[in-house]
């Protein structure tokens, strides 16, 4: 599915608007663009920002990749983005490239634990700060979970889950904030370039 979980999703707008207003975000990218709805929860910051204080929200970057070029042409995200990479994950990190922020709104389930691990890690060292949201297990016993039909990769092989987080396995990445939803967790890592 090209749409991630709403959950979360009102946390890290407020997040977001604290963080631009504050001049700790200005470059973004959004890994996974999908159907680009993390681009219009930027846009909405940057636009609530803006009737804030109007000289902070002269200038941000907001990028994103996305390696199924059907998603790029069916959401028209080179229109909601400054740039849309149709790339995989690595590639859109391993440039020169740093931003303050990257997104992660559900994206590490499509990726095999390593490779996950290795992503976050690399990501690290080119940011300030890292949003992750990803379905976590176990399931609440009162949620009936997150669980993937064939008929929602069938069509984009990159949909399918390699990968079910724990609490426990997220962890490991030593987050700043935790907030646990129904169904998804999020998390907010501190990148290198933080304190830089």
């Amino acid at each position: 599915m090209p749409y991630s979980s709403s959950e979360g999703k009102g946390f890290f707008k407020d997040w977001l608007f604290h963080m631009m207003a504050a001049k700790h975000i200005r470059t973004i990218m959004d890994i996974g663009a999908g159907s680009g709805g993390y681009a219009d929860i930027v846009k909405q910051c940057v636009n609530d920002v803006k009737q804030w204080n109007p000289d902070l929200s002269n200038s941000y970057v907001l990028n994103g990749c996305e390696i199924y070029k059907k998603y790029i042409d069916q959401f028209k995200l080179e229109a909601k983005y400054h740039n849309i990479f149709n790339t995989d994950a690595f590639t859109a990190v391993q440039g020169s490239q740093t931003y303050d922020l990257f997104i992660l709104g559900d994206v590490l389930e499509h990726l095999e634990k390593d490779k996950a691990i290795e992503l976050v890690n690399l990501i690290k060292q080119r940011s300030k700060f890292i949003y992750i949201s990803t379905p976590v297990k176990p399931f609440k016993p009162w949620v009936v979970g997150y669980n993937q039909g064939k008929e929602e990769w069938q069509e984009n092989i990159y949909e399918k889950h390699l990968h079910y987080w724990s609490h426990d396995e997220l962890m490991q990445f030593k987050p700043l904030w935790v907030i646990p939803y129904l169904v998804v967790e999020v998390i907010i890592i501190e990148g290198d370039l933080a304190n830089a």
